[in-house]
């Protein structure tokens, strides 16, 4: 894990959730409206960049806990503070070393995170990915589909269809599900791939 990169995000996080500013609310709602369209009762779900983990939050409050969830963020305080607001089990860790769940995540979470890995560890991660995976796995992707000037280029990424491919090809993945929307003048798509 790069330390510089996971002291950026420290920073991020402390604005967050200490300062409560620059956190797109009304995007975490959508992302709610759309997990809510699927059952998440008796699923084991691994989500890559927790953040302050509320999405989560949601699901495990509506399914009073009837999962099993497990969170990751390359920042060491977005770990903390989704523990200690909703007492996950969230890993200090990046895609290259994702926890591993006894017969494997059925269902992966990457909520406006893909785009903040470094296009030299995405093979690496994808592989990773697909050894972590239920054989059935389905994986639920937020991904912003304007520029996200609000980071610092250093962590932010371009992300695209091609990078999607790359996931499928990796993880035997295909597209279920291609959403585009906006909310409040910015676009996003929430993507399903499944095995």
């Amino acid at each position: 894990m790069n330390p510089e990169e996971s002291a950026y995000w420290d920073a991020q996080a402390h604005e967050r959730a200490v300062l409560r500013q620059r956190d797109n609310i009304w995007k975490r709602e959508r992302i709610c409206e759309r997990l809510f369209r699927e059952s998440w009762i008796d699923e084991r779900v691994l989500e890559i960049g927790t953040g302050l983990g509320t999405a989560a939050a949601a699901v495990q409050a509506a399914i009073l806990g009837k999962w099993l969830y497990t969170g990751t963020d390359v920042s060491s305080t977005f770990c903390e503070q989704a523990r200690k607001f909703f007492g996950f089990h969230v890993e200090h860790t990046d895609i290259l070393a994702l926890p591993r769940v006894e017969g494997g995540w059925t269902r992966v979470w990457a909520f406006d995170s893909l785009e903040h890995i470094r296009p030299d560890e995405r093979d690496r991660g994808w592989a990773e990915l697909a050894d972590v995976m239920a054989p059935e796995c389905r994986i639920t992707i937020n991904m912003p589909l304007d520029d996200t000037s609000q980071h610092d280029k250093r962590f932010d990424h371009p992300f695209g269809l091609g990078d999607l491919e790359r996931i499928m090809d990796h993880t035997g993945c295909d597209l279920r599900l291609y959403e585009p929307y906006s909310v409040r003048g910015l676009h996003y798509a929430w993507m399903v791939l499944g095995r």
